[in-house]
């Protein structure tokens, strides 16, 4: 090459600007074709995790599929319909107030520490209210809250199996570590106050506070249905 013919530095700096500039205008190409995807498949999709209300938050205890597994895995004769609503009420309630990765107790005689909980487990359990929707839609037909108490029985096992692993019999685990949204209702409801007063019998309300003077009081039957 002559030296006519070589770059100068000016060219040098001119053809880097030009190479950034079309960088950043692929990058921003790019980015905008990608949101431009997202959006529309966000928009495409359908069933329970897309379904919210005016507010922009998820109402658990509204959506069909959920309503459709505690009439599945409660105990129906015990509970009845106003009981799991109630049920549903209290769970989406403590779903929603759900703080992710939060400071737990410390043992300040064993260690110094400070452990944390888990991981928000709400957009799996979305994600697994959806699948159970679309499954129905594919294997049945029809939607999940339409189907038969045993056919979604038989949905609800087969997903339960595909995602908590198998491992020894150690009972229910605490609801924020379920691995399936139909055990962690479960798990929930079972820990209650009214599972324990449905185990007995009788109004104990072993998580509220009676006060002195309800230690000594025999606690009163429930009411017959």
């Amino acid at each position: 090459m002559s030296p006519v013919d070589r770059p100068t530095d000016s060219d040098r700096g001119t053809n880097d600007q030009a190479t950034r500039t079309s960088r950043r205008s692929l990058l921003a190409g790019s980015a905008v074709a990608v949101g431009t995807a997202l959006a529309a498949r966000s928009s495409s999709l359908t069933g329970t995790a897309q379904r919210e209300d005016v507010g922009g938050s998820f109402v658990w205890n509204q959506d069909p599929v959920l309503v459709a597994v505690a009439a599945t895995v409660l105990p129906g004769e015990a509970l009845a319909a106003d009981g799991r609503t109630r049920t549903l009420q209290r769970f989406a309630a403590w779903v929603d107030g759900f703080e992710p990765v939060a400071e737990l107790d410390h043992r300040y005689l064993s260690t110094d520490e400070i452990p944390y909980g888990p991981p928000d487990p709400r957009p799996l359990w979305r994600a697994q209210l959806e699948a159970l929707e679309t499954e129905a839609q594919k294997r049945h037909l029809d939607s999940f809250a339409a189907l038969e108490t045993e056919a979604r029985h038989e949905m609800i096992i087969r997903a339960v199996d595909r995602s908590v692993p198998r491992e020894p019999d150690v009972g229910l685990p605490r609801p924020e570590h379920a691995g399936h949204i139909a055990v962690a209702l479960m798990t929930w409801f079972f820990r209650s106050s009214d599972a324990n007063d449905l185990c007995h019998g009788k109004r104990i309300g072993r998580h509220e506070c009676r006060g002195m003077r309800g230690v000594a009081l025999e606690p009163r039957p429930l009411p017959s249905r």
